[in-house]
């Protein structure tokens, strides 16, 4: 058998024929040639297409090129960098396939090209030599790669030998899908590790059933889609306002990828339009999910965050109408931040259909100019530090005493002097359930700051149940009169206990107050002893039952126009005018605890509107 480089050796003598049939010089392996008869310009690139004398033969192959054709060795130790790099320039340039066999390669770094359609294996070992890469797998460019189109990258363990800093890196790249490889020992020295890093302007790709192994205890990514923005606070603190991002990432799908370790499992960061779905992301230092800054309608769906250190999904300055639904948030030992969060200029995000269960600070958590934002349907366990389900208008830092369940002091980053730029509005929290809140924490926590409004926001339908937290229902007022005009209607607590149950300042925070099961339960709340006073924003229905003492009944307190309270009577109790009741008649006491008045309050006073008694 001739092999490849004697027949093609210049001043070979072996015939032309039509069909030659060789031995590959380098893998020892039976090759077909077919002259070439047709015009064209072809050029010898030592593999594919040969040229003997004046004839070009072509190399005849099934499905893809190999390497080990271009004098890959794949044995763990010779710098296959070359010869690999010769494979992929060749085989871009013809639009072809490339395939790495399932051996062990040592490289620098591969850039791909464009135009190569495939660059994969069932197994091969790259292992990356050179930590002033981008990457073992790098797009081609002059810098952070480009162009990377319509390619598969497939099937490889990359194995960044501690010091390499991410397994693959494309820029630019667009319909490229990169699946099934196994990423691991990245290097702990560098800053910006990942396992997988889609810079600017890449869109359309698919990335799935990758499996990332991620350094612990380091700042490290496991799938980074990265825009150009103006900073990590999206000119937050610079220019005190969200300056949007260019070189978008867009239309990205990441799928079914399993990554453990590192501080984010996924980290958008400027990214628009994006699917992040199907994931399990286990034991992030800081979070599993960022959307952070400024990345907008992406969809965040049946991913499993599970062990992380603060928040399961995390979205942050100006990241605004994305989607959030069906996930899973599991932390059981989780510190600060939240299940779910979204702060400073996040808005119109819906967060649907969640399972959350983690000891962060919080549940689910909306602050710093959250506007018509949707906490809708989600599945809460409340073992939390401070608030189930939480908004506050601005940040602070140093918290008002009765801010008893907000965020710890955080000052802003010079030259920035304060936090929030609009009013907290227009939020949704409905349909939610939470069970089992840690004893001195709170379920619903509504908290207007400084001097932000917090105003319109939508707090009903939600179930709390199981063990008695420190509250229920906490609405803290820091200025007067800006927190109001909000919802509350149709909310279950398990326990008919107003002691849970805290308002700043009554039920001015509210435009409709109705059917709670503790603010308009029918079962009445016996009042505490012989009170003239009474404090009404927390209950429709009083009970006197407990007077023993003849008490007139002067004034009712904390409600807002048009509530209706149902009060039952007792010998002892007498209405006076001497405040803001208005009864029908007064000094006359009531016979029994069967005896009732109804109050309307209109325009400042409690006008009687009914007695059971004469």
């Amino acid at each position: 058998m001739i092999y490849t480089e004697d027949f093609f050796a210049v001043g070979s003598g072996y015939p032309n024929y039509d069909v030659v049939k060789l031995m590959d010089s380098n893998t020892k392996e039976n090759v077909n040639y077919i002259k070439i008869t047709s015009s064209g310009s072809f050029s010898d690139d030592g593999v594919i297409y040969r040229k003997k004398g004046d004839i070009f033969y072509l190399r005849q192959f099934y499905e893809a090129a190999n390497v080990l054709w271009f004098g890959a060795k794949g044995d763990g130790i010779t710098d296959d960098t070359a010869s690999i790099q010769k494979a992929v320039n060749i085989c871009a340039g013809l639009g072809l396939r490339l395939y790495v066999p399932s051996q062990t390669f040592v490289v620098k770094n591969i850039r791909l090209k464009e135009g190569l359609k495939a660059f994969y294996s069932d197994g091969a070992r790259l292992i990356g030599m050179n930590s002033l890469a981008e990457g073992i797998i790098e797009g081609d460019g002059t810098f952070f790669g480009s162009n990377s189109v319509s390619c598969e990258i497939f099937g490889f363990e990359l194995d960044c030998n501690h010091i390499v800093k991410r397994g693959i890196f494309l820029a630019t790249a667009f319909k490229c899908m990169i699946y099934n490889n196994k990423i691991y020992n990245l290097s702990v020295q560098n800053d910006s590790i990942d396992g997988i890093c889609l810079h600017f302007n890449s869109s359309k790709n698919q990335v799935y059933n990758n499996t990332i192994d991620l350094p612990t205890n380091i700042t490290a990514m496991g799938i980074y889609l990265m825009s150009n923005t103006k900073d990590l606070y999206a000119g937050w603190m610079s220019y005190g306002s969200i300056v949007e991002s260019t070189d978008l990432n867009f239309d990205n799908i990441v799928s079914n990828n399993y990554i453990s370790g590192g501080s984010h499992g996924i980290n958008l960061s400027g990214s628009i339009s994006n699917s992040i779905k199907d994931n399990v992301l286990t034991d992030q230092r800081d979070r599993s999910i960022i959307l952070s800054p400024r990345s907008t309608h992406n969809v965040i769906s049946g991913n499993q965050c599970l062990n992380f250190g603060s928040s399961g999904i995390h979205m942050a300055y100006g990241s605004s109408d994305n989607v959030i639904h069906d996930n899973i948030c599991l932390s059981p030992a989780s510190h600060g931040e939240a299940g779910i969060q979204a702060y400073v200029a996040c808005k119109r995000n819906k967060i649907r259909n969640n399972s959350i269960s983690c000891t962060s600070n919080y549940g689910i958590y909306l602050a710093v100019d959250a506007i018509n934002n949707e906490v809708r349907g989600n599945t809460i366990k409340g073992n939390v530090h401070k608030a189930v389900i939480a908004i506050e208008s601005t940040w602070v830092t140093s918290l008002h005493t009765d801010a008893i369940y907000s965020r710890p002091g955080v000052t802003p980053m010079y030259p920035r002097l304060f936090w929030a730029n609009e009013d907290s509005v227009g939020n949704i929290i409905e349909d939610n359930m939470i069970s089992d809140i840690n004893l001195n924490s709170c379920g619903i926590y509504i908290a207007q700051v400084l001097d932000k409004e917090l105003s319109g926001n939508y707090i009903n339908n939600n179930k709390i149940l199981g063990q008695i937290p420190a509250h229920y229902l906490y609405v803290f007022e820091e200025s007067q009169g800006k927190n109001k005009g909000n919802f509350l209607s149709h909310n279950k607590f398990s326990e008919n206990n107003n002691t849970k149950i805290f308002f700043s300042n009554g039920r001015t925070h509210f435009k409709e107050v109705k059917d709670n099961a503790i603010l308009n339960d029918y079962d009445f709340y016996d009042l505490p002893k012989n009170l003239s006073i009474i404090d009404v924003s927390k209950n429709d229905y009083i009970s006197t039952a407990a007077y023993d003492l003849q008490t007139n009944l002067e004034s009712f307190i904390g409600g807002i126009e048009g509530q209706e309270i149902v009060m039952r009577m007792s010998v002892y109790t007498a209405f006076t005018t001497n405040g803001n009741i208005r009864p029908i008649s007064i000094g006359l006491s009531g016979a029994d605890a069967n005896d009732i008045s109804i109050f309307r309050y209109v325009r400042g006073k409690w006008m009687e509107i009914y007695r059971s008694y004469n």
